[in-house]
C-alpha cells in the first residue's frame, strides 16, 4: 500500500540545536573534561536487569530445594548491592552534572550569554531553511571564537538537514498531488520498516509517499525495462537504474523512478538483492 502525506523532513528545532551547537562548541573550547548527564534509562534498565537476577536467586534459594543454599543468597545479595551503587552512581553524577551547568558557572554564563545572540521571538519549530537565513547575519562575527564555531557548526547541520545524503533520484511517470511533473528531484531511504520517497525541495516541499517493501517491485538498468515506461517523451539516461514501484491493483499502475547509476550498491542495499531485474 503507498500512501501520501505531508512531510516535515526539513523542520527544526531552534532551541535544542542551539543548545547542543554550544555544548559541543564549549566541550571543544574547554580543557576540562567533558560532564555528560547520566541517561536515565541505561540506569533504569539496569537496575531492572539486577532486581530480576535478585528475584530469580531467591526463587532458587527457596522453592528449588529444601534449605535455602547459601551460594544463591550471596549472589542475591551482591546484585542488591550493585543496584544500590548503580542507584548512587546516577545521582552522584546527576548531582556533578547540574553542578557544572548551574547558575554562577562560567559555562552557564556562556550559554546564556551565546543564547542571547538569537532572536527572542524564534518559533517552537521552523523550516530549516528559515533559520539558516537568521544565522547568516550572525555567522564570523562574533566576538568569542567559540561562539563562531557553535554558529557554523550550527549551521552545517542546517545545510545536512536541508541536503541529506539519502539517494536522489527523478520521476519518469506521474503521481498523486506529490509528483505533478516528470523529472523532478526526490530522495528515497528507508524508515521504520518502509520504503519513503519524499520531494527534494527543501523550501517548498510537497510531501512524500510511503510504501511497504513489497510495493517496490523491481530495480534494475534502464535496458532491463519496456521502453513504455517513458512513453510520454521523458528522457532517461541510458545507464540510469530504475525502480518500480506498484501504486494500485491494474498491471499499468505503476511508479517510475529513475536514480544514477553510481548509487547502484546502495540501491541493492536498501531494496534487496532478490528485487534486481
Amino acid at each position: 500500500m503507498i500512501t501520501e502525506r505531508k512531510t516535515n523532513r526539513y523542520v527544526v528545532c531552534p532551541e535544542k540545536l542551539i543548545e547542543n551547537s554550544f555544548t559541543s562548541a564549549y566541550d571543544s573550547a574547554s580543557d576540562a573534561p567533558i560532564i555528560t548527564k547520566p541517561d536515565l534509562a541505561v540506569t533504569i534498565f539496569s537496575c531492572l536487569s539486577m532486581v530480576i537476577i535478585v528475584v530469580m536467586c531467591l526463587l532458587t534459594a527457596f522453592f528449588e530445594s529444601k534449605k535455602p543454599e547459601m551460594i544463591w543468597l550471596i549472589i542475591a545479595g551482591v546484585a542488591a548491592l550493585l543496584t544500590i551503587r548503580i542507584v548512587y552512581k546516577h545521582f552522584a553524577a546527576l548531582k556533578t552534572y547540574k553542578n557544572a551547568n548551574s547558575e554562577g558557572t562560567k559555562k552557564f554564563d556562556f550559554k546564556a550569554e551565546y543564547k542571547g545572540l538569537f532572536p527572542a521571538d524564534l518559533p517552537a519549530e521552523m523550516p530549516a531553511a528559515e533559520f539558516t537565513r537568521v544565522l547568516a547575519p550572525m555567522q564570523n562575527r562574533q566576538k568569542k571564537d567559540m561562539y563562531n564555531n557553535a554558529i557554523r557548526d550550527l549551521i552545517s547541520k542546517l545545510n545536512t538537514k536541508n541536503n541529506p545524503n539519502d539517494i536522489l533520484c527523478k520521476n519518469i511517470t506521474l503521481y498523486g498531488e506529490l509528483m505533478t511533473q516528470p523529472k523532478k528531484r526526490y530522495y528515497i531511504t528507508g524508515e521504520d520498516g518502509k520504503i519513503v520517497v519524499y520531494d527534494s525541495d527543501f523550501m517548498d516541499p510537497k510531501g512524500e509517499l510511503v510504501c511497504d517493501p513489497d510495493d517496490v517491485l523491481s530495480f534494475g538498468s534502464y535496458a532491463n525495462y519496456p521502453s513504455k515506461i517513458n512513453g510520454k517523451g521523458v528522457k532517461v539516461g541510458q545507464d540510469a537504474i530504475i525502480i518500480e514501484i506498484k501504486t494500485g491493483d491494474g498491471e499499468e499502475d505503476r511508479l517510475y523512478l529513475e536514480a544514477h547509476a553510481n548509487d547502484y550498491d546502495r540501491i541493492r542495499k536498501l531494496l534487496g538483492a532478490r528485487k534486481e531485474r
